[in-house]
């Protein structure tokens, strides 16, 4: 479509031994227009807009938390935030740092640190995840097909030794997913 085309199309001029009523109808014609071809505009690009930001919004991204348990978070703070759970003694590793598991229900929190009073929630994992569990768009029971299309390919799998299990890395998402039966069995934070 040419120029000229497009502007008889928005415009139409004015005409010889026009009245005055003439004139105000082309001229409302004109307004309507283009005012229509502005709404239209504008209408486009907002639906665009909200056809990106929705796209945005479901990518999956680096997780930091589970179950209102932050990595980071000390130990007062998890019993602060979950209540008491049955807590192990501290443990010193052959490194000389040190760690320690808290069990909250079917949440299992894993802290280390350099020393028995400095220890931080360094993973946490969900170790029955349930249908309202959701990480990332990953709930719990869900296919390990449902699971890989949403997140990618895995950084790592490890193989269970002792069953038909293995457990998979997203390292740039953060997140460790355990599968038994190709069926999402636990949800871990903090790889």
């Amino acid at each position: 479509m040419s120029w000229g085309r497009l502007r008889v199309l928005l415009w139409s001029p004015a005409r010889e031994g026009e009245g005055r009523a003439q004139s105000n109808v082309r001229v409302l014609g004109n307004l309507s227009r283009w005012a229509a071809l502005i709404a239209f505009v504008l209408g486009t690009i907002i639906w665009q807009g909200a056809l990106i930001r929705e796209q945005i919004k479901d990518r999956p991204v680096r997780i930091t938390e589970l179950a209102g348990v932050e990595i980071g978070m000390p130990p007062y703070e998890v019993t602060r935030v979950k209540g008491a759970g049955f807590k192990l003694e501290p443990t010193r590793r052959a490194d000389g740092s040190w760690d320690q598991m808290i069990v909250i229900g079917d949440l299992l929190v894993l802290l280390d640190g350099p020393s028995e009073d400095d220890l931080t929630v360094h993973r946490v994992c969900e170790t029955e995840p349930g249908y309202e569990t959701d990480v990332n768009g990953i709930k719990g029971w869900e296919s390990e097909k449902s699971v890989l299309r949403r997140l990618g390919r895995p950084t790592m799998e490890v193989a269970d030794e002792d069953g038909p299990g293995k457990s998979s890395y997203f390292e740039r998402y953060n997140l460790m997913i355990r599968f038994s039966q190709s069926r999402v069995r636990g949800i871990c934070v903090g790889v």
